[in-house]
């Protein structure tokens, strides 16, 4: 009688396997050793695949991303004037940002979706179509019994509305277009103020009225020198010209969505100038009270690009409610 090492059940002399958990009694520890060697290299042998799927999965998504930035011109150059706007008119560490975020979820996207972007930036700058086409009924109408017989139902097309097929294409915005070139442009024009407000407050004299974007870089760089800031001075332009781009970008789409963006850059350049104007009242009426400063009083600019903005709202919201 002997006894099975691995479980410990009664076994007779002659057995070879136990009949409780199957343990081959007569196993040498060779076979033992060359079994766990075995399982141990299929182990690592799966270890080494799994690690292989992954750099070769990574090493794809790579490639991927590659192949979708050569099919994507548009949408790459696009980013990259975004990259580059952003290191002129806002600074460096902010444009290494938006480069690094872009990056990121370019990966992200392409992975994910892999959608063709200049497809839908074209179709949002192409002229929409629709098309009306006439509506049928079918009715079904069940003929009256004749000699016994079995009745047939007869469909009969009847047109509900009657009206030929037409095309309604949609339009750009050229006057919306105008308007919002007018509007950045005024940022330039000299006497955007009746009087030179920033020299007079900070002791700046100078000849002339300066334009809109010059008494800008002059304040930030004025706040520059005074906190010890290091704010670019060309980031007074960027917020200006914000609103007019979106609106430009609107106007050139002949589409729902484009009526929408440029009644929402028309929003954004109101909220700048009439904002901006209404801080600065705010600070001249508080700063009055401890040294001699000009009234607020706009130039023929000033007026020129209010009256602009004020246009820009009404065409844009005419716009969304006509459509």
């Amino acid at each position: 009688m002997k006894y099975c090492p691995n479980c410990g059940f009664k076994l007779a002399a002659d057995y070879k396997v136990c009949p409780n958990c199957g343990y081959q009694l007569n196993t040498s520890l060779a076979d033992k050793r060359s079994a766990q060697s075995g399982d141990k290299q299929e182990q690592h042998l799966s270890r080494v695949q799994s690690h292989q799927d992954t750099r070769l999965k990574q090493h794809n998504s790579i490639i991927q991303y590659l192949m979708w930035l050569k099919s994507n011109p548009i949408s790459f150059l696009l980013v990259v004037l975004l990259v580059i706007l952003t290191y002129i008119y806002v600074g460096k560490i902010i444009s290494f940002i938006v480069a690094l975020v872009m990056l990121i979820w370019g990966y992200v996207f392409t992975n994910r979706q892999a959608t063709p972007l200049d497809k839908k930036i074209k179709a949002m700058f192409r002229h929409v179509e629709y098309e009306e086409q006439t509506k049928v009924q079918r009715v079904i109408k069940a003929q009256p019994q004749i000699k016994r017989q079995q009745p047939r139902p007869v469909v009969i097309e009847r047109p509900v509305q009657k009206y030929q097929p037409a095309k309604t294409t949609g339009q750009r915005s050229w006057i919306v277009m105008i308007l919002a070139i007018i509007t950045w442009s005024t940022s330039f024009w000299p006497g955007f103020f009746a009087n030179n407000l920033l020299g007079t407050a900070i002791g700046w004299n100078s000849p002339t009225v300066p334009s809109l974007a010059q008494m800008i870089r002059q304040g930030i760089m004025y706040l520059n020198f005074t906190f010890h800031l290091q704010i670019n001075p060309s980031l007074g332009l960027w917020l200006l010209a914000l609103g007019p781009i979106i609106i430009l970008l609107g106007s050139l789409m002949p589409s729902h969505f484009g009526r929408k963006l440029a009644f929402r850059g028309a929003v954004i350049s109101a909220v700048i100038y009439f904002g901006g104007l209404a801080v600065l009242k705010i600070a001249l009426d508080w700063g009055s009270h401890y040294a001699q400063l000009p009234p607020l009083a706009l130039g023929s600019s000033g007026y020129a690009a209010l009256f602009c903005i004020i246009l820009l709202l009404v065409f844009t919201i005419v716009a969304r409610l006509r459509h």
